[in-house]
């Protein structure tokens, strides 16, 4: 479905309030990262999680950077909230780390990929799953890998936890993959290049964002939509409180969709690549952002204007 006309806004920023229809005003503007924010999650005591290529988690809370959780080697990729409130992080260092994010302290190291982590996920029985380029996901239960599930034929970028106790995974084959016990039970084939975004809407089907542009919509195995208008890859995806769904591209938009009739309802503008999305508890939704490259007509590369702070908008 293609997108007609659009609202677009020039946002500078990261934090925008849905429930006033994106109005724009910024009212806080959160610095402290050093390098891209890739990863984003919203903590059940209000408070939100910052991955960075800077290597360091922060927490925040109304404008003020709490803590900076350090222990990482290499760039923070992916973040996940567990069912006692603890954070999960995963890195190129190719470990998962969990986190008391109320203190800052590291509680455990989950070692075993061979290659970065680049997606995280927890299973509606409070197991966490990870996504590696090693092409496999574990899941982890108490520090302990369960289970290792090999099928993906490429790098494994996202990872979805579906309401049946599925698990959905996304890789750059260009296929996602259904999981259940250890098994692919199905693969879901259409996007013509990586899956890099999973998310799944109140009624519980899948969504699918992918470096082809396109966001796609599944049930039952079947894609039901392919939503596009974004013009680059499509890195994040998130679900606003009132079931809308929010995707992320490299073409520094964030676009809005009526998920029902794939209409593109809003387009909103940055001055950076879109890399990451979050809903807040009170239904703000997060945006991390990350450099613009600019391929110029002679071939060459020029770094444009960049962005690692966090913008709150009223």
């Amino acid at each position: 479905m293609e997108c007609g006309p659009l609202p677009v806004k020039d946002l500078c920023g990261i934090i925008l309030d849905y429930s006033r229809h994106f109005e724009g005003e910024c009212s806080l503007v959160l610095n402290g990262h050093t390098d891209a924010v890739c990863a984003l999650a919203a903590l059940p005591d209000g408070t939100l999680a910052s991955g960075s290529w800077d290597k360091t988690v922060r927490v925040w809370r109304d404008g003020v950077c709490l803590r900076t959780l350090k222990g990482h080697s290499d760039s923070v990729t992916s973040l996940a909230v567990l069912p006692d409130g603890k954070l999960a992080s995963g890195s190129h260092d190719k470990t998962v780390r969990i986190w008391d994010a109320g203190s800052g302290a590291c509680l455990l190291t989950l070692a075993g990929h061979t290659s970065v982590v680049n997606a995280l996920a927890v299973l509606p029985d409070g197991k966490l799953v990870s996504g590696s380029f090693d092409q496999t996901v574990r899941v982890w239960e108490d520090g302990v890998c369960l289970l290792t599930l090999v099928g993906h034929t490429g790098w494994v970028m996202a990872l979805a936890a579906l309401p049946d106790g599925m698990l959905a995974s996304g890789a750059t084959d260009t296929t996602v993959r259904i999981w259940e016990n250890g098994a692919c039970r199905h693969t879901l084939q259409g996007h013509t290049r990586s899956v890099a975004s999973l998310a799944v809407l109140p009624d519980g089907k899948l969504v699918s964002g992918s470096f082809d542009r396109t966001v796609r919509i599944w049930e039952n195995g079947a894609c039901r939509h392919t939503l596009q208008g974004h013009t680059r890859s499509v890195t994040c995806l998130a679900i606003l409180p009132d079931g809308m769904l929010a995707s992320g591209s490299d073409d520094l938009t964030v676009r809005v969709w009526d998920a029902a009739s794939g209409v593109c309802l809003l387009a909103l503008s940055h001055i950076s690549h879109v890399k990451s999305l979050t809903v807040l508890q009170e239904g703000r939704l997060a945006v991390g952002l990350s450099d613009v490259v600019t391929v110029l007509q002679d071939g060459s590369l020029a770094m444009g204007p960049s962005d690692e702070a966090i913008h709150v908008y009223e």
